[in-house]
């Protein structure tokens, strides 16, 4: 089952055609994921815009944040635990970010 969900999730990402992915990481869990996409980058064939967030600086985020449409945009979290307080600190400041920019316009 877990593999048809990860399909599935997959074909709707896929589906959405995304123009910017955030990709939130502290220490290997960011490493990692920039270093392929900088390696991978003469072969891109989109237009899709590559942020990386790996520190809990507020002014960074909200730097990051100003940046992208949330409707256009994907946010990968990536933690081996989810359970640092770097994410959940930065889980916090997303949280209070978000309010401002994303669901001001939404219909609840």
């Amino acid at each position: 089952p877990y593999f048809r969900d990860f399909k599935n999730l997959v074909s709707l990402i896929r589906a959405k055609k995304y123009r910017t992915i955030i990709h939130v990481g502290m220490g290997g869990s960011h490493l990692g994921m920039e270093m392929a996409i900088e390696a991978l980058k003469p072969f891109q064939q989109n237009e899709t815009q590559f942020l990386f967030i790996n520190n809990i600086d507020a002014v960074l985020l909200d730097k990051v944040l100003e940046k992208i449409n949330f409707d256009q945009s994907l946010m990968i979290i990536a933690s081996k635990t989810m359970n640092t307080p770097e994410i959940h600190h930065f889980i916090h400041l997303l949280y209070e970010h978000i309010p401002r920019t994303f669901f001001s316009n939404q219909t609840v």
